[in-house]
């Protein structure tokens, strides 16, 4: 579904995909008044948290960032109201694609409310490039 989410109102995370990237990414962010952060490192926790998840058919990539988000909704400060996570997406026979439909069962399983997920896609629909956003709470 596709929805108009402030991001002024909420915290925004953004996946560490390169470092200086997602660095000047989240600067940018915040120069928009914003209040974006890069994803903390990956750790043990991570790999645990997104394993749960995941059948180990998947990319690794796909179980770490899975993990990273489950461990900010752990967080004492996180709300899913003020969440937001900034991710790309694509279409293709990677499961990239997928992520976000993954994003939405872990959290729902966990009875967690799911962030809101701003994802930029490659995707040509007469534009170089598109941005969508989408309430994964539904």
């Amino acid at each position: 579904m596709s929805a108009t989410i402030p991001l002024r109102d909420k915290k925004l995370w953004i996946f560490p995909m390169t470092y200086g990237g997602a660095r000047g990414l989240a600067a940018a962010w915040r120069a928009l008044g914003v209040d974006a952060e890069v994803i903390p490192p990956s750790d043990d926790e991570t790999l645990a948290l997104g394993a749960r998840y995941t059948s180990g058919d998947e990319c690794l990539p796909q179980r770490i960032t899975l993990g990273d988000l489950l461990k900010i909704a752990r967080r004492p400060d996180y709300s899913p109201e003020r969440t937001a996570v900034f991710f790309a997406t694509t279409t293709g026979p990677c499961r990239f694609g997928q992520y976000i439909a993954v994003f939405r069962k872990a959290f729902r399983e966990q009875g967690l409310g799911a962030p809101a997920a701003s994802a930029s896609t490659s995707r040509c629909s007469g534009r170089p490039s598109e941005s969508r956003v989408w309430e994964s709470s539904r």
